[in-house]
This record gives structure tokens, sequence and C-alpha cells, in this order.
């Protein structure tokens, strides 16, 4: 089994602009309040550490903290355009140089 772990901008360009853009025409709250109703210990850094552990639950949480009723669906403000993921070929590419070097 594989797990890859990404911090943003390694894997894949993330336009956090563009989510913070996005949120504010959903909700009506500007980036400033946006990022003190769920950007703190108890909102984002939780749930990067696994707190919830479901998507529904973190959509819930969101919505909660932002007073909205933002959508679980493709294409909602948690799917692009906020990500490209053209990047990974240059990465996977040093990564399979790096592994091809490697002795056995």
């Amino acid at each position: 089994m594989l797990f890859i772990f990404d911090m943003d901008n390694v894997l894949y360009d993330y336009h956090w602009r563009i989510r913070m853009e996005s949120l504010t025409e959903l909700t009506g709250h500007d980036f400033h309040d946006l990022r003190a109703r769920w950007w703190h210990d108890d909102g984002e850094w939780k749930a990067e550490a696994g707190d919830p552990d479901t998507g529904d639950e973190y959509l819930r949480l969101v919505n909660d903290a932002f007073g909205s009723s933002i959508p679980a669906k493709p294409g909602s403000i948690f799917a692009k355009p906020r990500w490209n993921f053209a990047p990974m070929l240059p990465t996977l590419s040093r990564m399979r140089r790096s592994t091809a070097r490697s002795p056995s």
C-alpha cells in the first residue's frame, strides 16, 4: 500500500486565492472573516490532522463555521478550479530518476 502526503504545491498547484474568492462569493464573508471563522486550531488545522475523518462531517463543520450551506457536489468550492495537477509530472520524473540511481 502506498500513501502520498502532499503539503500543497508539491504534487499540484493549489490556488487558495481562487478558493477564498469563491468562498467569499458563496458566504458573503470577506477573506479575514473566513480565516477567523475556520482557519485555526479547532477548524482547518484540526481537519488537516484527520479530525473529522469523513468529507461529509468536514463539510458540515465548515458550513456551521461559515453559517452557509455549501453543497457537497463535484465542481463545488472544494473541487476544481483550485487545483492544477500539471506540476506532478516533473515531480514524478524526478522521483523516477532518483530511484533509478539508488542501489537495490
